[in-house]
């Protein structure tokens, strides 16, 4: 049960806070049908490797189309949109703070956020590994 005395000091605190540091995960992002990474049903559920070693650098060197695919298959949706929390996140953010997030869904800046830290990058900031030019997610898909 949610104790409203706590939800009312929190809106109190944030209110009286000269500067405010969000740290966002996977969680997030759930709300907006992206799956998370770790629990039942999560990406990385059945793995036939450890994610670690999927998402690798070594891998994506030593087998690219490997690594693509898992990538492909299963770290991107296109359509998901922000929900409720990335956009209340955004609003304080603009006003008076910042975010770091995991996630590399790209769904911070799209609700509005100016003052975001993708700790994991952004899947939709691509280029490629010989040349370092930017690629569009259209011409990566």
């Amino acid at each position: 049960m949610i104790d409203s005395n706590k939800i009312t000091e929190l809106k109190n605190d944030i209110d009286q806070a000269r500067h405010i540091t969000f740290l966002t995960g996977a969680g997030v992002s759930t709300h907006s049908g992206i799956p998370d990474y770790r629990s039942k049903n999560g990406i990385y559920d059945g793995v036939s490797e450890s994610p670690e070693t999927i998402l690798s650098e070594e891998t994506l060197y030593q087998r690219p189309e490997f690594f693509y695919k898992f990538v492909m298959d299963n770290m991107y949706f296109p359509n998901a949109k922000p929900n409720e929390i990335h956009q209340k996140i955004a609003a304080l953010c603009n006003k008076k703070g910042d975010l770091i997030t995991q996630n590399v869904d790209g769904l911070d800046t799209k609700a509005g956020n100016k003052h975001v830290t993708e700790f994991h990058g952004c899947l939709y900031n691509i280029y490629c590994t010989k040349c370092h030019q930017p690629v569009s997610y259209a011409e990566y898909a």
